[in-house]
């Protein structure tokens, strides 16, 4: 059976917080097989992803600086910066996830492992790129 897209941002946004908190270790899918109940084949494509994520993740961590004007990029915690950090990367680097998508995702994720008013912040950063992106779109 497949696992939901849900299901699946969840494992990569909870690698991606032991990638950046804490240094991913080669017990990492395994650990997030196990807190999830997902396959270990999942937890492996969701560090998969980190790993896409990663090279990119200075150019995103200047973006949610300098879209962050309530907080400066140290003050914001860890579980809201990655998800900001996989939001992000959906909307500037992935073409394959509707940008509405990851900006719901996003809300949903902060609702979930923050606070209901983290959903707001994430909301505003993600809607002022989103934004951004559409009043100048990129050409390849």
């Amino acid at each position: 059976m497949a696992l939901p897209q849900q299901k699946f941002r969840e494992a990569v946004f909870i690698t991606l917080f032991a990638h950046t908190v804490g240094g991913a270790s080669a017990r990492t899918p395994d650990f997030v097989s196990e807190q999830l109940k997902i396959s270990k084949k999942y937890a492996s494509m969701a560090l998969a992803r980190v790993h896409a994520i990663i090279p990119q993740l200075s150019d995103i961590d200047a973006k949610i600086a300098e879209k962050s004007t309530e907080y400066t990029f140290d003050r914001i915690p860890e579980a809201e910066k990655n998800i900001l950090r996989l939001a992000l990367f959906e909307l500037v680097y992935d073409d394959a996830v509707p940008p509405k998508v990851s900006i719901a995702e996003a809300i949903r994720l902060a609702k979930k492992f923050c606070t209901e008013s983290t959903g707001k912040f994430i909301n505003a950063i993600l809607d002022s790129v989103y934004k951004e992106l559409n009043a100048n779109p990129v050409t390849v």
